[in-house]
């Protein structure tokens, strides 16, 4: 008669890593949904696979089984029959969510932002662009060039910008009295504009590079700014529109590295006034936990680009004749960094080139 074995321990921390291991199937899986824009054919009610598959080209079997995957982790409820619905985490998948994550989650899966992970050993063995050795040029350069990829990286930037918005706004109380917004590198607006909104005495300049001028114009009417916002074209590196109170830099500095960033702030210090304020909106390494893994991304993806430290923000300021008035940790683990000019004056006024 054979011995029944009792079963081994169950090991917590080999489990752990394991299912981190499975989980590397989440993202391809959850930027495909998006690009199929299943959550938003759910938005009405549950749906069969068998449906969901006629309607957007897949094949029924295979499309099942990635909806089961995904229901397994909670991003769908499967109910008897195949059936699907949304939870809240693919309801924020939707692209007319109000925090829709569908942008970024489709650049997360975009073969070109993807397969760059799997260049990861290029990175750490040299400290240089993953992405660079991938396809010979960096990401901006490499934007330019694909149009397909230029649209999913800035509905991507368009999704971090309108999430920021709503974050920036619940933590942050701008100020009652007539303010001029500059938000720098800004984009089409997705963050200036709803400030705009909410603060419906305050003015804004949106500075970007000139061939964003239709898109952002475009939203400048459709938001009836007309008379309260204006674009400018320009370049960071040489110049900052002067007169405003108020600067705004949301994820700029950390695509580059430390003489381009502080090259950036410089510019803006040149443009504000003794009582003007610059904004910067970042992750910071030490505040919050999601700054870590956002600062090998950027390994990854930029030359030069990081997350820094609280400490590493005050040097690349002091650089620039600013100083960290105030550090305010937001609902969503971002950082205001509240930065005027200087008392005593100095201004690097670095003439160094990007």
């Amino acid at each position: 008669m054979t011995e029944k074995r009792a079963p081994e321990p169950l090991d917590v921390a080999a489990s752990a890593l394991l299912k981190r291991l499975n989980q590397a199937a989440l993202v391809p899986a959850i930027a495909l949904i998006a690009e199929l824009e299943i959550p938003d054919l759910l938005a009405d009610g549950e749906q069969t696979a068998g449906a969901l598959a006629r309607k957007t080209g897949s094949d029924p079997q295979a499309l099942y089984r990635m909806l089961r995957a995904l229901a397994a982790d909670g991003v769908f409820e499967e109910k008897p029959g195949r059936v699907f619905k949304n939870t809240a985490l693919a309801e924020h998948l939707r692209k007319k969510h109000p925090n829709s994550l569908h942008g970024i989650a489709r650049m997360a899966g975009a073969s070109w932002n993807w397969n760059t992970w799997g260049h990861l050993p290029h990175s750490i063995r040299t400290g240089q662009s993953a992405f660079a050795n991938l396809h010979g040029c960096g990401l901006f350069e490499f934007l330019k060039t694909s149009p397909p990829a230029a649209r999913i990286f800035h509905d991507a930037m368009g999704s971090g910008a309108r999430s920021a918005a709503a974050d920036v706004l619940s933590a942050y109380a701008f100020g009652a009295r007539p303010r001029h917004f500059v938000d720098v590198g800004g984009g089409v607006g997705h963050l200036l504009f709803p400030l705009l909104a909410t603060h419906i005495e305050h003015i804004g300049t949106l500075f970007d590079v000139p061939n964003v001028a239709p898109a952002a114009e475009e939203g400048i009417r459709a938001n009836a700014l007309e008379t309260r916002c204006a674009f400018v074209g320009g370049n960071f590196f040489d110049h900052v529109p002067p007169g405003a109170d108020t600067y705004i830099l949301r994820n700029i500095l950390h695509d580059w590295d430390d003489e381009r960033a502080r090259r950036i702030l410089d510019r803006c210090a040149s443009a504000m006034g003794a009582e003007s304020r610059l904004i910067i909106i970042e992750r910071v390494l030490d505040v919050g936990g999601l700054g870590a893994l956002h600062d090998l991304q950027m390994l990854l993806l930029t030359s030069g680009g990081k997350e820094r430290t609280l400490a590493e923000f005050e040097e690349l300021l002091a650089g620039a004749g600013l100083t960290l008035d105030e550090t305010i940790s937001t609902p969503a683990q971002r950082v205001l960094l509240i930065a005027r000019k200087s008392q005593n004056g100095f201004h690097a006024g670095s003439s160094t080139s990007p």
